[in-house]
């Protein structure tokens, strides 16, 4: 969110801190959702080589076959390709795409299918095929409208506005803002604290995931289900969020996550 809001400095910040945690023993899934944001970080500052060898770390390749554990960074392979401006790209990263979607599909990962589908309209887009752009949009607006993803759609919205002005689409236009100011004005108010200045909290993709499925009633038993983890990572990422929220409570969560825009 940081990013996406131009917040490049406390973007960084958080990072640093992301691999400092996971320098210290985090579990593994935290490698792609960091090597990911680190890539996409690169990408807002315009280096594109970097945000390329960042991924390339990772040893997953566009060509890598689709799991929970190389999702991200399949997804953050098809937001370079559509940085890169390269036509000759851009087919291979729709079979990419849409390898992606059938995965997604069958596995219930709605959060995957979300991101995949924005960018897969992008790519469509940016391929000449404004009919595929238009599909793949709508059902993205509908799967961010019912579950509340709107973040999706806000992180990707300077790629996004070129692919609205030709195809006219209300519903999509909403989400490219991070919350409606009469919904935020009549949220309580946290305390100013001083972590404030850094522009509010960086949750990770998996975090968000799982904040939005309770926000949804899903408990945590649900939620191991529905994002084929242990009950224990759910734990820890409920763990994690109220600790970036600075809240006890899944109510509270959800109320905050709802002031911030994250939800």
């Amino acid at each position: 969110m940081e990013i996406a809001r131009g917040q490049t400095s406390a973007a960084r910040q958080y990072l640093q801190q992301a691999e400092q945690f996971y320098q210290k023993g985090a579990p593994a899934w935290v490698l792609p959702e960091l090597l990911s944001c680190k890539s996409l970080l690169a990408l807002a500052e315009g280096n594109h080589l970097e945000a390329g060898a960042i991924l390339s770390v990772s040893g997953i390749t566009p060509d890598s076959p689709v799991t929970p554990f190389s999702e991200t960074l399949l997804l953050a392979w098809l937001r370079l390709t559509a940085a890169l401006e390269n036509p000759e790209q851009f087919p291979p990263a729709l079979d990419l795409a849409r390898r992606i979607l059938h995965f997604s599909r069958a596995s219930r990962r709605n959060y995957t299918l979300l991101q995949n589908l924005v960018l897969g309209a992008i790519l469509h887009f940016k391929n000449g095929d404004e009919a595929q752009a238009s599909q793949w949009l709508a059902e993205a607006a509908q799967i961010a409208i019912s579950a509340g993803y709107r973040s999706v759609f806000f992180e990707q919205k300077s790629s996004l506005l070129p692919l609205l002005k030709v195809v006219r689409f209300p519903e999509a236009e909403t989400l490219l803002h991070p919350v409606d100011e009469k919904q935020q004005g009549a949220l309580p108010q946290r305390p100013s604290t001083g972590d404030d200045d850094l522009g509010g909290v960086a949750l990770t993709e998996r975090e968000l995931e799982v904040l939005r499925l309770l926000a949804q009633g899903y408990t945590y038993n649900q939620i191991a289900e529905q994002l084929v983890v242990s009950l224990n990572t759910v734990r820890f990422h409920v763990k994690g969020i109220y600790g970036k929220l600075g809240v006890t409570k899944v109510n509270q969560a959800i109320a905050e996550a709802h002031r911030q825009g994250l939800i």
